[in-house]
């Protein structure tokens, strides 16, 4: 092939090149996976989203599409949540450009030179590519063959099934993804211990597909049973462990606020329990605890304002701007006590 083909051919002979192997010698062969790999390798060049659209692979299992993306979700499940792989950018993004995996765990759902990963390799290029319904297509394929070629307990099953969790999240089929990432939490434990990377992992994802659909309860559970568990394993400035610090207090946080103004005491209550989480280790990553403990001060300093209590909700505020400030002075790497 010429070096200056278009990205666009490479595709389309990418897309033949799959569709006669999966005809001739099957969908399952060693052959046909490598080349939905290297097709994959095409979907991911600048072209994709431009004005080609990649088709799902056509397999046996699975000839339906699901149902349509909704074209808005409710408030709080608009968007992947990002922290879990960002420690400083927890929020909502405003664009599909914006959009991050909800993993912390980068084995999922990416590229490796292994054929039996290319399915899965595939179908991250569609979701990376503003495409989550194909990828949940592929990824329910790339499932069913590993369960029975592979068996449901073989590793690379197990990170199709994180993945395709993943997949409906993205696609904004929360319950899905709700289910599966339970069952592959459930798996990962049983098969690796609780404090397996990937049992935690997959934890960490399970809170966060929770916290979008609301269950704020069941979040915060999930989150911080993976704090706890991190902080034992892993030094305190350890990205992970200061990622899921930061979601726990973030998750702790948003719950408060969600009782406000009836419920003053639980949003009190939910306030100090994100101080707790990372303002005790402060220290520890200032650039990423400050701005969450900012937050988890100015809850108590609203919760403070609706009880009628100005003077204490104003010093309040004023922790929360000292928090942020420890942030920023962090981040641009000065040190206390240096000159001005």
């Amino acid at each position: 092939m010429e070096p200056d083909r278009p990205d666009h051919e490479a595709i389309a002979l990418g897309e033949e090149v799959l569709a006669d192997r999966e005809r001739v010698i099957g969908a399952d062969h060693p052959d046909t996976l490598v080349t939905r790999g290297n097709l994959a390798a095409c979907y991911r060049a600048p072209v994709v989203g431009r004005g080609h659209r990649p088709r799902p692979a056509r397999s046996g299992g699975l000839s339906a599409r699901p149902g349509q993306r909704p074209s808005q979700y409710p408030s709080n499940q608009r968007e992947p949540c990002r922290q879990l792989s960002a420690p400083a950018s927890w929020g909502t993004p405003s664009t599909s450009a914006d959009r991050r995996w909800p993993t912390t765990n980068a084995s999922w759902a990416r590229s490796t030179a292994a054929p039996s990963t290319c399915g899965t390799d595939l179908a991250a290029s569609y979701d990376q590519a503003g495409h989550p319904e194909e990828a949940v297509i592929l990824g329910r394929q790339v499932l069913a063959s590993r369960e029975q070629f592979q068996g449901t307990d073989h590793p690379d099953t197990l990170l199709s099934r994180g993945s395709l969790a993943a997949f409906h999240f993205q696609a904004g089929q929360l319950d899905d993804a709700i289910a599966l990432g339970t069952q592959a939490t459930a798996d990962y434990e049983r098969l690796h211990g609780s404090d397996h990377s990937m049992t935690l992992a997959t934890r960490c994802n399970l809170g966060s597909f929770h916290h979008h659909a609301g269950h704020r309860d069941e979040a915060v559970s999930l989150l911080t049973d993976v704090v706890e568990a991190r902080a034992r394993l892993l030094p305190p400035d350890n990205g992970e462990l200061v990622a899921t610090r930061v979601s726990l207090a973030a998750v702790q946080t948003a719950r408060g606020r969600t009782l406000l103004p009836e419920d003053t005491a639980g949003a009190w209550r939910d306030a100090g329990a994100a101080v707790q989480t990372v303002g005790l280790c402060l220290a520890d990553a200032p650039t990423a605890y400050g701005p969450a403990l900012a937050d988890a001060y100015r809850l108590a300093a609203d919760a403070l304002a609706v009880d009628g209590q100005p003077q204490a909700a104003a010093h309040h505020r004023s922790l929360a701007a000292t928090a942020r400030a420890a942030g920023s002075v962090a981040q641009t790497g000065l040190a206390k006590g240096s000159g001005s």
